[in-house]
């Protein structure tokens, strides 16, 4: 039983029911049938082959219903699920797994990304994971004051991180990392997905980019807007985890989501280097307009990242081609028992080039008890004097990322349409924070404060909005989830 949850409030009239399917070891197809009822009794709504149903005749408001359902095999075998209940809203708005056409409010939340298009600011799509590890996602049509119910994405089911964008077509592109295992949050044992959405239509049946066994992981997707209408994601990956002790042996696999044709094109790999092995963290995507490379920022991950905490670039011609595996830059050199993490690298698209700027935390102390963490900004004009450049300090107090790969960061960087760089972050009192880089001058803004005792989750920035979305605390049932506006 998977939506509503159990004990649900403020669900929608006309909710959608959805469940674990039922596995029949012979093979054979299974049918359910759905039970909607006020007191635990016997009443049938419908018999389904698919594991969701959306009840088309409206329940009473402000009622708490159970339902169950039963599987039955082609043998006659049955099984079936515990009531669970939810109590529906008054028909207006609603907050719940199904809630109702309203403000925005999200319950149940794991991990949240909100989009919205470049081209028609009305339009906002909010993608997530509940938790349960499905994957859902609602709209907005007016810019945010009402959003529709939330709706499952089909095909898509131990979903564990995903990184999400919006092209200038209002198409929402998204990229899910999935597992079974039950270290999954670590990416072990998981498999890629790729499914998309075009406004007003069905998210496509979702392409299986990487399969996933017990000795493989799948970690840090990253997505970055390259050019108008285009789009770079990339993620790291290991096909042995046999080789922890190993260097050198994990990956980076990319490609480009191409809005102009509507394509997924340009698939690519390399190996990362300098020990660059297991944990596969602190890795992020970027571009650099001159002379039109594409980027990937991994951290030096050996076994022991007390001793090792180095920030490295790899180049690549974009958008299908990276460099020899030797050619990686290394761009900051941590000092004794400090780390590298969190980082992000930009260009201004603008001739002669500008400097390249840099967005990155700095861990110190031991790695099971840090005493410190700064979020710090330098710019340079090549990538290798980065690695001497003046620290400008943004935060010294910034909160630490929760889930041991970072699923749950405490920075989101990105550019906006002049080029200048938006960072939001979080500090260790849970206050979520602003600020705005000038990229023509590189000069730093006042940090702003836009929200207390939440949870960062996502930022998307365009031509003068930044949206952000919070969550109210991690790796919980009852999460709920929170937008911000912003203009600038």
């Amino acid at each position: 039983m998977l939506t509503p949850l159990n004990g649900a409030t403020d669900v929608s009239l006309n909710p959608t029911l959805q469940w674990e399917p039922s596995i029949d070891p012979e093979g054979g197809s299974i049918q359910y049938t759905v039970r909607v009822t006020t007191n635990e009794g016997m009443s049938k709504v419908t018999t389904v082959v698919q594991t969701s149903y959306s009840l088309t005749t409206p329940l009473q408001p402000s009622t708490t219903y159970y339902w169950q359902v039963e599987a039955r095999d082609p043998a006659g075998n049955t099984r079936r699920t515990p009531y669970f209940s939810f109590t529906t809203g008054s028909g207006g708005t609603g907050g719940g797994e199904g809630n109702g056409t309203g403000p925005f409010a999200q319950t149940g939340v794991r991990k949240g990304v909100i989009l919205h298009n470049p081209a028609n600011p009305s339009y906002l799509v909010y993608v997530y994971i509940n938790y349960y590890l499905n994957a859902y996602f609602k709209e907005s049509l007016d810019g945010g004051a009402t959003w529709t119910s939330s709706a499952a994405i089909p095909g898509v089911a131990h979903a564990r991180d995903v990184a999400a964008t919006m092209d200038d077509n209002g198409t929402s592109v998204a990229l899910f990392i999935c597992s079974d295992q039950f270290d999954g949050d670590s990416g072990n044992g998981s498999w890629v997905l790729f499914s998309q959405h075009p406004q007003g239509g069905s998210w496509t049946a979702p392409v299986e980019i990487q399969s996933g066994t017990m000795d493989v992981a799948r970690r840090m997707p990253s997505v970055v807007r390259t050019k108008p209408n285009e789009y770079l994601f990339a993620y790291g990956y290991e096909d042995d985890l046999g080789g922890y002790f190993y260097p050198n042996d994990t990956k980076v696999r990319s490609f480009r989501w191409n809005g102009n044709t509507s394509t997924r094109d340009s698939e690519t790999d390399t190996n990362l280097t300098e020990q660059a092995d297991r944990p596969i963290i602190s890795q992020q995507v970027g571009y650099d307009p001159y002379p039109d490379n594409m980027l990937y920022l991994f951290f030096q991950g050996a076994y022991d990242n007390e001793e090792f905490g180095d920030l490295f670039v790899m180049r690549g011609d974009y958008p299908s081609s990276w460099w020899h595996s030797g050619t990686a830059a290394l761009v900051v050199a941590a000092p004794p028992s400090q780390r590298t993490a969190q980082g992000y690298l930009f260009r201004r698209n603008e001739y002669p080039p500008k400097d390249y700027v840099l967005i990155l935390a700095m861990e110190a102390g031991p790695v099971t008890n840090p005493t410190a963490n700064a979020l710090i900004m330098r710019h340079a004009d090549t990538l290798y004097a980065l690695n001497v450049a003046t620290d400008v300090t943004l935060e010294t107090t910034l909160k630490y990322p929760t889930d041991a790969f970072s699923r749950y960061r405490t920075v989101y960087a990105a550019q906006d349409y002049a080029g200048h760089i938006h960072v939001v972050f979080q500090d260790y009192a849970n206050t979520i924070k602003w600020v705005k880089i000038n990229s023509s001058d590189y000069s730093v803004g006042p940090v702003q404060t836009l929200t207390t005792n939440q949870w960062l989750d996502s930022i998307s920035v365009g031509q003068n909005k930044l949206y952000v979305s919070t969550i109210s605390d991690v790796l919980t049932e009852n999460n709920s989830a929170s937008i911000i506006e912003v203009s600038f």
